[in-house]
């Protein structure tokens, strides 16, 4: 008798081991991933440029809501925000690229002249950008998520060289909120 009531509490017993080796890993990992700081990215669709135009990659910081608009005071301590800018051709290949540090109410730009690179014909880009999260311990900017990508503003846009006027801007899938 003790032989059948005690292969089901064995059972039991290997089926709960069975489930806290296999749960655990997993919830450290889920944790880990969850700690871990992110890096956003933004990919814009295609454009073409040709001889004549420009494309321009554009990345804002805003300042903190409520601040009035006017000349803005130098960055306290650490609270940049770190982006990379990428032009990227049809074949996959990195035509032009950037780093900046983005304090609250700066902006940073990219922009490859087709004069300078299109030879005959025209030339397809896509832009990715990256917003890399703050070094460990350093403290993140504040955030204002009414502009995505935790409060950074990012367009691209296609400039006629004779006139510099803007032919078109691109602005990123909204976020989902």
């Amino acid at each position: 008798m003790k032989t059948t009531k005690a292969k089901p509490i064995v059972r039991l017993a290997i089926g709960l081991a069975a489930i806290m080796l296999v749960w655990s890993p997993w919830s450290a990992r889920r944790k880990a991933a969850a700690d871990a700081p992110t890096t956003r990215v933004q990919v814009f669709g295609a454009i073409g440029i040709t001889m004549g135009q420009t494309a321009q990659v554009n990345v804002l910081t805003p300042p903190p809501v409520g601040d009035r608009p006017g000349p803005l005071p130098p960055p306290i301590g650490d609270r940049t925000t770190s982006v990379e800018m990428f032009l990227v051709a049809d074949d996959g290949s990195v035509v032009q690229q950037k780093m900046a540090d983005l304090a609250p109410g700066r902006s940073a730009t990219l922009s490859l002249n087709g004069d300078d690179f299109v030879r005959s014909g025209r030339i397809q880009l896509h832009a990715i950008v990256r917003f890399l999260p703050p070094p460990t311990g350093d403290q993140p900017p504040p955030v204002n998520d009414r502009c995505g990508a935790g409060g950074l503003v990012s367009t691209v846009e296609v400039i006629d060289n004779a006139t510099s006027r803007t032919s078109f801007v691109l602005i990123p899938p909204p976020t989902g909120d």
